[in-house]
């Protein structure tokens, strides 16, 4: 399982025109679960997101984490993250979780979240504003391949927006 994080003084998620989740300041993480990943992936996960510390303390240091800080954490389901792009011009995606393994891993990650958030009444989120640059991309190791990288989902990414008209 990996997950790229930036933090984000907000950040939504819209979908069809009604946003199905938000926060206020904290941590946005793209998420994409590996092909041999498992509960306890899901488990060391939420405990490295809400424990990097990657926000500042008094003196300006990052020295604070989304627990210390009381931020918000936003999940989204990235597969593209765990694409293969050691050969050719073309991602592969062959190393990706089955579509039905990831879904029940993600939404694993997601009731933990929640649980986490019911104790420390938080929220979740999806549309970002960027507050620094991308900081890190955690991944948890797996079982079988420690240092290998894989996709989430077998969907096709959206093509990107032509003539430079980015949103």
């Amino acid at each position: 399982m990996i997950a790229l994080i930036q933090r984000v003084l907000e950040a939504r998620v819209t979908v069809a025109g009604n946003t199905v989740g938000e926060i206020g300041p904290g941590l946005l993480a793209l998420v994409a679960v590996e092909k041999n990943d498992q509960s306890t992936n899901a488990s060391r996960m939420l405990e490295r997101l809400m424990g990097y510390r990657v926000f500042s303390d008094d003196e300006g240091k990052m020295n604070r984490s989304l627990v210390d800080t009381g931020g918000g954490l936003l999940l989204v389901s990235q597969f593209t993250l765990a694409a293969d792009t050691r050969k050719g011009m073309r991602a592969s995606f062959t190393p990706a979780a089955p579509p039905d393994e990831a879904e029940h891993l993600f939404n694993e990650v997601v009731a933990l979240v929640r649980e986490a958030a019911v104790m420390r009444g938080w929220c979740t989120p999806t549309w970002c504003c960027s507050s620094a640059p991308p900081f890190c991309a955690p991944r948890t190791p797996s079982p079988s391949s420690p240092s290998c990288c894989s996709a989430a989902r077998s969907r096709r990414p959206s093509p990107p927006p032509q003539g430079g008209d980015f949103p």
